[in-house]
């Protein structure tokens, strides 16, 4: 009937919107709550990134330690005293600051609080003279003070300042952020179950689920332990954040309470402010072993793994690996007992770098060479403080130091791009950028002499900022290959080689007069002015560290140039006077065999500067300074002792001097096989390439072994083993490292390399690896596209670039015209 049929309709109707209804329902909320779940993940990972430290696993124990040091923080009261003058202002620079506060920005030298700072400094006998616990009544840089004489509200506390009063009751909030970490790890034992721990713990009032010291009771654990460790002792005021490798405040204190417990391991922490920056780092060594048995008797690992004692760490230095016991008996040790009290090894020191290597997971294999020679950074209050003055007005602190506008803005995530280039990175570029320009005079030959009147040159213009005459090619004969034949001084008279440019000739610049007078008989006399790429020209690098008194002079006359470009220029040494801060540094460079520096000479920098300006401004106005010069076509400056010294890699070796060439020829089995080396620039020298590393598994490795196994104890001259730190002259002939990579990838490889030598030093061994079994750790490393390590690295950064000031925008190349002829 009608009806029945009306009713199944409406049913399957209602159904049919029914699923309809379903089916718009989860397309909508599908993505919804996906939405949601991506950014419940995401503000999960950044919570965990902003409360990490850099180098530590966040899910580690270490990384749940410095997490929970990073929370800490401490609000004490200060009180000050105007003295008979009520309405005397304290000397202190505030500025509104987040969460209710006023934060120092100032203190006026000579003022009340730099008196009450005096005063507390003496008073509260600091262990050292730098070294303020966080508990001190002293009131420093930064800190923000949360309330004056009982009012909280910032209006009101700067009316409670000015309104005047005998002494002024303040709290000061000292989030550990801003301060240094104290870290000590302590063994408690007790007797029996009866026994108290005796220490008085209260849940620490800054919501960083720690425990804080309230009092410590005599004849009890904790008593016992400050008397047998006074270093380590526990003080009011510290804070513990982990007993037993746990954590929260509830955790600890039930572990505490527990009867069965008679051991337990407490991890408690101290702020510290320190009035002067870190110290310097210090090279130690070398540490020479005169038998497979000998130790160096050190152990490193990283700042917060146990052992922690007394470790002072820096704002972000929980992922640093530190020195954390030097045992007796053994070489280090024995170093200290020859050492001064200021060169020695000590515990809880920075590693900064091993042999030069400064990569963290590399520093056990260094160790383990024959020749070691390590680069710490000794802990804070060690040495003695630099500025030797009033002890009450000691150098700035480094927290008072100005930071970059993006950093005070953005904090530990202010983009890179905003922050200034640190110097090297910025000598690094200038270094792509220079170019070296050398002058080559010849004369053209008679008519009837005899000899071809022909140059023997092919020429192309080049389109670019720079213009000039690119060397395409070089005849055998003509007259520029008779000077290449006859030229005896490389640095005086370089040889002219194919891609060298040539910028001028008798003064003129433009292609057209230069091509003219190349073609004109009449031109007897030339004198041509070529460029050629910085990592072509053989340029040397090196380091010279001047000081001078008051009134003295450097000696030493500078003048600025102006490269072809049209670009800033550079600084060239012009005279070096005799019996100058320069001169006398000269006599002692020579002596210890490395480089002086003499007329012709680059500056390239002078910390922290690279612009030509400001490094004469900086050596006018400084008593010390650090300069950083060049010389062209003398090879690669020798190694002082001790600087990136590379030990070599195995317990067979041969003689050999300095500085060598070798040559080493590689060859493919099956297409496709691994080269196994790694390419990087030189980190000394950003215009060389350097061997960064060996691959296990590879051709090199292969080279390596068959070297060990096949020379018996003495390797053949000339037959030498790649190591990480040589520098590669050239692959195949090719010396432009842009084409190191496709010169890899060839079945027939052959490396020409340089092992530089340390300066002052006698020959010292070349290592030929031994077979040795490789760990997982040293396993090749994927590439982006998921397969094997590649032959070498992408050619760095400063190949092909253009001179100094030069305007070519990178990754563009120069147009080239076909070549011509100059007859």
């Amino acid at each position: 009937s009608k009806s029945d049929a009306r009713t199944a309709y409406d049913r399957r109707r209602r159904l049919v919107r029914l699923a309809s209804d379903g089916l718009s329902f989860v397309c909508v909320a599908l993505p919804v709550v996906t939405v949601c779940w991506l950014l419940v993940h995401v503000c999960r990972a950044f919570a965990i990134q902003a409360s990490s430290v850099p180098g530590v696993d966040a899910k580690s124990a270490e990384g749940k330690l410095a997490a929970a040091i990073r929370r800490l923080e401490a609000s004490f009261s200060v009180v000050v005293d105007r003295g008979d003058d009520p309405m005397a202002k304290l000397g202190m620079q505030l500025a509104p600051a987040p969460r209710a506060a006023l934060r120092v920005r100032g203190i006026t030298d000579g003022g009340i609080v730099a008196r009450h700072n005096c005063e507390a400094a003496v008073s509260e006998q600091w262990p050292c003279q730098s070294l303020a616990p966080w508990t001190t009544s002293a009131i420093s840089i930064d800190e923000e003070i949360v309330s004056v004489n009982g009012v909280f509200r910032p209006p009101e506390m700067m009316q409670a300042l000015q309104a005047g009063g005998r002494t002024v009751s303040m709290v000061v909030r000292r989030p550990m952020q801003d301060m240094l970490a104290w870290v000590t790890q302590m063994e408690l034992t007790r007797t029996s179950a009866a026994e108290r721990w005796g220490c008085q713990l209260a849940t620490a009032k800054d919501g960083s689920d720690s425990l804080e010291v309230m009092g410590i009771d005599a004849s009890s654990v904790v008593a016992r332990w400050n008397l047998m460790n006074p270093p380590y002792a526990v003080r009011v005021g510290d804070r513990v954040v982990s007993v037993n490798r746990q954590m929260g405040s509830k955790t600890m204190l039930a572990s505490l309470q527990d009867a069965s417990c008679c051991q337990s391991t407490w991890v408690f922490v101290r702020g510290l402010r320190d009035a002067q920056p870190p110290p310097e780092t210090i090279d130690y060594g070398p540490f020479q072993r005169r038998g497979d048995g000998q130790k160096l008797g050190l152990r490193i690992g990283k700042a917060l793994q146990s052992p922690v004692r007394g470790v002072i760490l820096e704002p972000a230095g929980a992922g640093a690996t530190m020195v954390k016991e030097v045992v007796p008996g053994y070489m280090v040790h024995e170093w200290n007992q020859r050492c001064a009290p200021s060169e020695r090894v000590l515990e809880g020191s920075t590693v900064v770098a091993i042999n030069g290597q400064t990569d963290a997971r590399q520093f056990a294999a260094e160790l383990r060479q024959p020749t070691v020679v390590m680069t710490l950074r000794p802990p804070r209050g060690s040495q003695p403080p630099r500025c030797k003055g009033d002890p009450c007005q000691p150098a700035p602190a480094a927290s008072e130091i100005r930071q970059p506008w993006a950093r005070r803005l953005f904090g530990r995530w202010a983009p890179s791009f905003l922050l200034p280039r640190s110097f090297e990175a910025r000598l690094k570029e200038n270094l792509e950028r220079l170019r070296c320009e050398f002058v080559v005079r010849v004369s053209r030959p008679a008519a009837g002499a005899g000899e071809s009147s022909r140059f023997g040159l092919k020429l192309a213009p080049v389109r670019d900022a720079c213009g000039g005459l690119l060397v395409t090619e070089i005849d055998q004969d003509g007259i520029i290959p008779r000077h290449n034949s006859t030229s005896s001084d490389p640095r005086r008279s370089p040889l002219v080689r194919c891609g060298d440019r040539l910028a001028s000739v008798n003064g003129a610049t433009s292609s057209g007069m230069m091509l003219e007078i190349l073609g004109n008989p009449a031109h007897s006399e030339l004198e041509l002015h070529f460029l050629r790429k910085a990592s072509e020209a053989a340029p040397g690098v090196w380091e010279a560290e001047l000081d001078r008194s008051a009134g003295e002079g450097w000696g030493l006359q500078l003048r600025e140039t102006q490269d072809r470009s049209g670009g800033p220029g550079v600084v060239i040494v012009d005279s070096v006077d005799l019996g100058g801060v320069v001169d006398r540094w000269n006599q002692r460079a020579v002596a210890r065999g490395c480089w002086p520096i003499e007329v012709g000479d680059l500056v390239v920098g002078v910390e922290p500067e690279v612009a030509h300006s400001r490094m004469v401004e900086r050596l006018r106005a400084s008593s010390r300074a650090k300069l950083t010069l060049l010389r062209w076509h003398c090879g690669p400056a020798p190694h002082s002792p001790g600087e990136e010294f590379r030990a070599a890699k195995d317990e067979r070796a041969v003689g050999v001097a300095d500085a060598q060439n070798f040559e080493v020829v590689l060859r493919r089995s099956t297409p496709g096989q691994r080269l196994g080396l790694r390419l990087d620039p030189s980190r000394r020298d950003p215009t060389r390439t350097v061997v960064a590393e060996v691959v296990p598994g590879g051709i090199v490795e292969a080279h390596n072994r068959s070297l060990a196994s096949n020379a018996g104890s003495r390797v053949e001259p000339g037959l030498l083993a790649v190591c990480a730190g040589d520098e590669v002259e050239s692959i195949n002939g090719e010396r432009d490292p842009s084409r190191f990579s496709s010169c890899c990838s060839a079945d027939t490889v052959r490396l020409r390399l340089l092992r530089p030598g340390s300066a002052g030093a006698p020959a010292q061994a070349v290592v030929v690896p031994a077979p040795v079994a490789v760990a997982a750790a040293t396993a090749p490393t994927p590439s982006p596209s998921g397969g094997e390590l590649s032959e070498a690295t992408p050619p760095p950064p400063w190949a092909g670039a253009p001179a100094l000031g030069g305007s070519v925008p990178s990754g563009q190349t120069p147009k080239v015209v076909p070549p011509m002829r100059a007859e």
